[in-house]
């Protein structure tokens, strides 16, 4: 849900989505990053538009 709020119905960075949930509080270790990038892949809304990961957007999700 949190995920929802910040992206809304634009595409952004993985790794901005990451920066926005640590200025709301949350944090994440390296395993818990990983497992939240998997939950992304299982829900359909990561999109990686190149093989070296960097270019990793969260798709809008509202």
């Amino acid at each position: 849900m949190l995920t929802a709020a910040i992206v809304g119905n634009h595409k952004m960075l993985l790794k901005d989505v990451f920066n926005e949930l640590q200025q709301r509080g949350v944090y994440f270790d390296r395993l818990s990053r990983e497992r939240v990038i998997r939950l992304f892949e299982r829900v359909n809304v990561l999109e990686k538009l190149s093989d070296s990961g960097d270019a990793q957007y969260v798709k809008g999700i509202l």
